[in-house]
């Protein structure tokens, strides 16, 4: 986007790694049984989800989907971001080590923040007020 002119105000990336660290762990390869088992792993999501074979059906593809996308970036350096990076991950995520998180710092070359929250992969549903507010706050609003 900056390339094109359009300066965002802000990236708040949450939960994820940053661009520089090495790609996915192979998750969209996984069978929907392993694909699932990864998912409970991750304790986001309503266990009734998993005991449901028609709703399965229906987001399984938008859930792999969703993974092949993440895990078939491949970042290709360029300018640092102008505008100010904000990386929010859980202490307890199994998926994103604070490295990771911290890693943003590499692709921002104005201001940086790192925010730890209590909690996992899905801290949000914790702390969604808190979360709120910080991106609020790199927003200016």
């Amino acid at each position: 986007m900056e390339a094109k002119g359009i300066v965002p105000r802000a990236l708040p990336a949450s939960g994820r790694r940053a661009p520089t660290c090495a790609p996915g762990t192979g998750i969209a390869a996984l069978d929907d049984h392993s694909l699932l088992a990864e998912l409970e792993l991750l304790h986001g999501t309503d266990a009734r989800l998993f005991e449901d074979e028609e709703l399965l059906g229906m987001v399984m593809p938008a859930i792999r989907s969703d993974y092949e996308a993440l895990e078939g970036y491949r970042y290709q350096p360029g300018p640092a971001l102008t505008c100010p990076v904000v990386a929010l991950t859980g202490d307890n995520d199994r998926r994103l080590s604070l490295d990771q998180a911290r890693a943003w710092s590499d692709v921002a070359d104005t201001a940086f923040d790192l925010r730890v929250f209590g909690g996992g992969h899905f801290f949000l549903g914790e702390h969604t007020a808190e979360v709120a507010d910080v991106v609020r706050g790199v927003l200016g609003c």
